[in-house]
């Protein structure tokens, strides 16, 4: 697997992954704060992506062991991840030239880079999102997901208090968006039982996977309209 030289204007690196598989579609995943494409949900994520033979690239930020990034205050860790948003659309922006359409997949701080991404027309117009229990700009986002004909597909906790905003209830009504979500759960899914854990985690893995091969499907069907609710949900 390849990687890029990603350089903050600080020195420090964006570690990153790429695999050419000579696909028309790209796969991508931003990972959480503490959370990366080596955990459970984005790990078995690119898994799902590369068993489809969609191209592959996976970045991680790697604040939880960033120092620097750590000692600074919160308003700086703010201005430290936006801009790191702006390196990463760039960068995106001129991979995505490459191909025809986009899934992104992102974890908690990851779903916040997505909503920066689809700011940008040449990306929200080919993109479709996986958001994987979103974070503290959710109710924002859902706001502005509201107004898009994207597909999605958005797994949370009701559990979980970042999730769980006043305004979610405005994506139940929305055909081109699936919504898997658990009774009961941590930030990551996660229940502190083993055995129940995995059982969980698979599946949310069927519905990731079914999701995106129904999406890909769909994009070769009809390449520039949406699906139904129905299509993205038939066995």
């Amino acid at each position: 697997m390849e990687s890029f030289d990603f350089f903050r204007h600080d020195g420090s690196s964006i570690e990153n992954e790429y695999q050419n598989n000579k696909s028309e579609y790209l796969g991508v995943i931003f990972s959480g704060l503490g959370y990366s494409y080596k955990n459970p949900l984005l790990y078995y994520s690119r898994k799902i992506i590369l068993e489809n033979k969609i191209d592959y690239f996976g970045l991680d930020f790697g604040y939880s062991k960033n120092r620097d990034f750590l000692a600074l205050s919160r308003e700086s860790r703010i201005e430290f991840f936006e801009n790191d948003n702006k390196f990463i659309i760039d960068k995106i922006l001129e991979l995505s030239g490459r191909y025809k359409k986009i899934i992104m997949i992102g974890k908690s701080l990851g779903v916040s880079t997505i909503r920066q991404c689809i700011k940008q027309d040449l990306i929200r117009i080919k993109s479709a999102m996986v958001l994987l229990t979103p974070s503290n700009e959710w109710d924002y986002f859902i706001d502005e997901i509201n107004d898009l004909e994207n597909r999605a597909l958005i797994v949370g906790s009701l559990n979980d208090k970042l999730y769980s905003v006043k305004n979610l209830p405005q994506l139940y009504k929305k055909k081109n968006i699936l919504v898997y979500e658990l009774k009961t759960g941590d930030h990551s899914l996660e229940k502190d039982d083993a055995i129940e854990d995995i059982e969980q985690l698979k599946a949310i893995m069927k519905t990731i996977k079914k999701f995106i091969i129904k999406t890909v499907k769909s994009w070769k069907r009809e390449p520039d309209l949406p699906p139904l609710l129905e299509d993205l949900t038939a066995s």
